[in-house]
């Protein structure tokens, strides 16, 4: 069952489309609520070509590629050379440096989507109290 689900809802979020690092014109807002206080994270879809699949939902598993990317485009993480994540979409259980933010990003998105999301990681950092590190300017913005 877990392994039909999750050939299912096979989800690319191929961070590099469109080329580049810069925000899209035609990007949207998403307000995110974590522990009572509001964050914005700036994302565009890129739907699947084609018929459009259903929308994700919380409590299902999905296997997806990231890349995470600073500003000068420098690479800070990639799952494209070797496994996808495999993970279930809950804000209930935040983990580590996403604090529910990779959650909400994923609750935008129908199967088979890519998308480009941004976020200030001033913001990320302080949703997890931790300290910036010290190669991202203050500021910055993360793209995945």
């Amino acid at each position: 069952h877990l392994i039909n689900k999750l050939g299912l809802l096979l989800v690319a979020l191929f961070l590099c489309v469109g080329g580049g690092w810069a925000q899209s014109e035609d990007a949207k807002n998403l307000e995110v609520n974590l522990n009572g206080k509001f964050y914005t994270i700036q994302y565009k879809i890129h739907p699947h070509k084609g018929s459009r699949g259903r929308k994700l939902i919380k409590q299902e598993f999905i296997t997806f590629h990231i890349e995470t990317r600073t500003e000068t485009d420098s690479v800070l993480k990639s799952t494209f050379n070797g496994m996808p994540v495999i993970r279930e979409i809950t804000e209930d259980d935040p983990r580590l440096a996403e604090k529910g933010f990779m959650e909400s990003m994923l609750l935008q998105l129908h199967v088979g989507d890519s998308a480009t999301f941004w976020v200030n990681s001033d913001m990320q950092f302080e949703a997890i109290n931790r300290r910036r590190p010290p190669f991202l300017k203050p500021g910055a913005k993360i793209k995945y």
